[in-house]
């Protein structure tokens, strides 16, 4: 832009303005209030004069003028810039780019910076910027957007990715979390892209060979679990790739496995707890002392819930009255809702489990209004005790399906009990079992896990009334009274 100041020198007047006297060696750049250009346009000063602290207190802003600016003679481009207000200002202003573009920057108020320390900001600014041709404002935005970068976490990049995943499902998002979370805890407040390639493919190794020695068992122990971790990371890299919180030209770490063919092949799984290994799984459960742990693990093996399904569990979906658990289809993976009959080791289960319950969720979490987190602990517990390498929540849901195929339950009636998806037959859509008649076969299942484990197999009561409270309820409600109190509940439960 061509500027329209004009430029008045001592003894002198340039253009049209008219003469005036002015002290030696002081320049002053006057802005049109009509069409008035940027004040970063203005050309550089061509008359200066020492600065001094008496000098500046007796500059003003020409009266009916924007701004006003003076030159020091000390330190080459240093002024003083005054508004119509009256704010007075140290300023540099310097050519870069190779002399084609002039740069300004501010350096302080005057009533806050005395003229040496701005004398001496203005020499640094010029030796670490406009000696070098650069343009300190773009060169500190530069700066900035590095800084941010750097504050970038995997952890903040984690928490914004699953806070703005609105449609993806609360059982992959906990995935995602837990995945990263387990393995990946040493990187959580590392600057996202100093995670290289590198690093990924040795944590990747790292993930599956630890599980495999946990384990005691063979290398293809630990595959899944190492390919979803760097599936999160991957999936969380790419949002804030897209989010623009990190450089566009920043390569993902996780993008090159498939190119090196890293990832590690997956099997479907099928592996379930036998016949006779139901009752140690059984006694390592009940030998546990986290108890909300072992009551999810018998849920888990009693229902065929899904892990999310079964933690996330929340009281006002246990219908006792009905002996149901009635899940909503935001709840479920098959996005369908489920009404599914609590056997009476169930209902016993939960019934003893409430009455020492402060929360809504069946199983709740240490942070407040959330749900148990996976009790990985536990787990290898019960895999120590029982040798058992395989166990995770999937193993326990592919029990209760094959359990139920060995005592005769049909497929389409143990794939109502597990909520299966329907698929794309139009028959199976048409299918729609109800839920007493899953009672009875869901019944046959507990008596088989019942035997198995050495439980004395007992008839089923049929559902309660709410009008005719069990002596069990009436035992829950004492329990409550006395402030839900764990031994105490304990202590009346026996009494029952």
């Amino acid at each position: 832009m061509v500027p329209t100041a004009k430029t008045v020198e001592s003894g002198q007047t340039k253009g049209i303005l008219p003469s005036i006297v002015l002290p030696a060696s002081v320049c002053f750049y006057f802005f049109d209030t009509t069409g008035q250009p940027d004040p970063e346009d203005q050309p550089m000063p061509r008359s200066t004069t020492k600065f001094t602290k008496r000098y500046i207190d007796s500059l003003t802003c020409q009266p009916g003028k924007a701004a006003s600016f003076y030159w020091d003679s000390e330190v080459k481009g240093l002024g003083v810039r005054i508004t119509r207000s009256g704010t007075k200002s140290y300023i540099l202003q310097r050519y870069v780019g190779g002399g084609k573009q002039i740069s300004r920057a501010t350096i302080g108020y005057t009533t806050v910076l005395s003229l040496e320390e701005a004398r001496q900001r203005a020499i640094a600014e010029i030796a670490t910027y406009y000696s070098r041709g650069l343009d300190p404002r773009v060169e500190r935005k530069k700066q900035a957007a590095v800084a941010q970068v750097r504050e970038f976490t995997l952890r903040s990049a984690l928490e914004e990715y699953l806070a703005n995943r609105p449609k993806t499902r609360a059982s992959t998002k906990e995935g995602y979390h837990d995945s990263i979370e387990r393995y990946c805890a040493d990187w959580l407040d590392l600057p996202l892209t100093e995670i290289s390639t590198d690093m990924v493919l040795a944590r990747h190794t790292d993930i599956q060979v630890k599980i495999a020695q946990r384990a005691r068992a063979a290398n293809a122990v630990g595959l899944t679990s190492a390919n979803k971790t760097m599936r999160a990371v991957r999936a969380v890299w790419n949002y804030a790739l897209a989010a623009e919180r990190i450089p566009l030209d920043t390569t993902n770490p996780v993008a090159k496995f498939a190119r090196l063919g890293k990832w590690y092949p997956e099997r479907q799984r099928s592996e379930f707890i036998t016949a006779t290994d139901i009752k140690p799984f059984y006694q390592a459960v009940d030998a546990l002392q986290n108890r909300p742990a072992a009551t999810y693990f018998k849920l888990l093996l009693f229902t065929g819930l899904r892990d999310h399904e079964a933690r996330a569990l929340q009281w006002q979906y246990v219908d006792f009255a009905d002996a149901m658990i009635r899940l909503p289809h935001e709840q479920t993976k098959a996005n369908r809702h489920l009404d599914l009959p609590m056997s009476n080791f169930v209902h016993e289960l939960l019934l003893r489990w409430k009455a020492e319950s402060v929360s809504a969720y069946v199983f709740p979490g240490e942070i407040r209004k959330t749900y148990m987190a996976w009790p990985s602990d536990s787990l290898d517990k019960i895999q120590t005790a029982t040798g058992l390498a395989f166990l995770t929540p999937h193993v326990l849901r592919h029990t209760f399906r094959t359990h139920a195929k060995l005592i005769g339950i049909p497929d389409s009636t143990a794939s109502e009990l597990l909520n299966h998806s329907k698929g794309g037959s139009i028959t199976a859509r048409y299918d729609h079992t109800g839920a007493d008649v899953l009672r009875e076969p869901m019944q046959r299942i507990t008596n088989h896990f019942k035997t198995l484990v050495g439980l004395p197999v007992l008839t089923p009561a049929p559902a309660q009334s709410s009008e005719q409270p069990s002596d069990m309820e009436a035992a829950i409600t004492m329990a409550m009274k006395l402030g839900k109190d764990r031994e105490a509940a304990r202590a009346f439960f026996q009494a029952a």
